[in-house]
Order: C-alpha cells, then sequence, then structure tokens
C-alpha cells in the first residue's frame, strides 16, 4: 500500500496532467481523491503551492529514470527509441506543463524543483551525446558531436518545441525517421 504522502502527490499529478481539473485542485479535491481527510494532507504539506511543487518534483523523476533505463544498443535503435520516449513524455507532460506554466507565478519552483529539471536537462545532453558517440563508433557519423553543438542541439530541441506546442503534425515514427536522416546527412 502506497503511503499517504505519495497517494497525495500521486493525486496531484493525475489533477495537473488533466488540464480540465486544474481549476478544481484544492486541498479539499486532492484529500478526496486520496480517500483522507484534508487534515491529513496538512501533516505532509504546508500549502497547495507545495504539493504541485513536489508533484513537479515527482513527474521529472519520473520521466528521467525512465530514460536512464532505456538500454543503449546500436546508434540508430538506441537513437529512436530514446527519442520516441522523449517524445511520448512531451506529450504526455504537455499539459502538466501548461499548468505549471499558469501557476509560476503563484508558486515557487526555484528551488529543488528546478535544480531536477536542470540536472533532467544535463542527463539528456549526457545520454544523447553516448548515442553519438555509438554512431561515430559505427561509423556512421564522420565527426564526433559535442554537447557544444549547436546545430544538433538546436535541431532537437526546435523539433521537439514545436511538437510541444503541437506544430509538427507527423506521428513520433515518422519525426524521429526524419531528425535521424537529417542527422546523418549533417555528420554522416
Amino acid at each position: 500500500m502506497k503511503a499517504t504522502k505519495d497517494r497525495i502527490i500521486e493525486v496531484a499529478i493525475n489533477h495537473i496532467k488533466n488540464i480540465d481539473q486544474i481549476n478544481h485542485l484544492t486541498m479539499a479535491s486532492l484529500a478526496q481523491d486520496a480517500n483522507i481527510g484534508k487534515s491529513t494532507i496538512y501533516e505532509y504539506f504546508k500549502s497547495k503551492a507545495e504539493v504541485i511543487e513536489k508533484a513537479v518534483k515527482g513527474i521529472v523523476d519520473y520521466y528521467t529514470n525512465g530514460f536512464l533505463e532505456l538500454e543503449l544498443t546500436t546508434f540508430q535503435d538506441s537513437f529512436y527509441r530514446h527519442i520516441i520516449y522523449l517524445l511520448e513524455a512531451i506529450e504526455e507532460c504537455r499539459n502538466f506543463m501548461m499548468v505549471i506554466n499558469k501557476e509560476v507565478k503563484s508558486i515557487n519552483i526555484i528551488g529543488d524543483a528546478e535544480q531536477l529539471i536542470c540536472k533532467s536537462q544535463e542527463i539528456y545532453v549526457e545520454r544523447m551525446m553516448k548515442i553519438f558517440h555509438l554512431g561515430f563508433l559505427e561509423n556512421k557519423l564522420k565527426e564526433r558531436i559535442t554537447s557544444d553543438d549547436y546545430l544538433i542541439m538546436g535541431l532537437l530541441n526546435g523539433v521537439f518545441g514545436l511538437y510541444v506546442s503541437k506544430q509538427i503534425k507527423s506521428d513520433k515514427a515518422t519525426i524521429v525517421r526524419n531528425l535521424y536522416e537529417t542527422i546523418l546527412k549533417m555528420r554522416g
């Protein structure tokens, strides 16, 4: 059975993921959905803002750990699986991030949550560098790609930004294939 604090965070994440429910996110609704008394929430959290901050940390941690659990195999396979995972995470978190952006003025995520998000971004870059190194070792990439390679990183981040804003209409497999082929043309 999940600990009460974890249940509260899980309920908050579910509310935040559903943009329609965020307006109804109150300590009372959290308590009701977690099947606990409202006063129990205050045993673990000082405010709704603190619950939201812990939910942000929880979701970032979840996706970061999932990303790291993906096995590194060949360049193409690793590239495809990691980018698909990132696109799926972006897709699932779209509402979550819209809520966080909306709520950022009313909550303080500058502390641990912001540091966790920055660490997650560092992990993403490090993992992508390992994948690109596989491409170099397999002679699919003629040049080593580093984290300072603004063309490649800009391409990836640009696609992720366009995807999250729903400006790319292609399916995930097409996006990944196009990214892969573009990188091979640029550095292959």
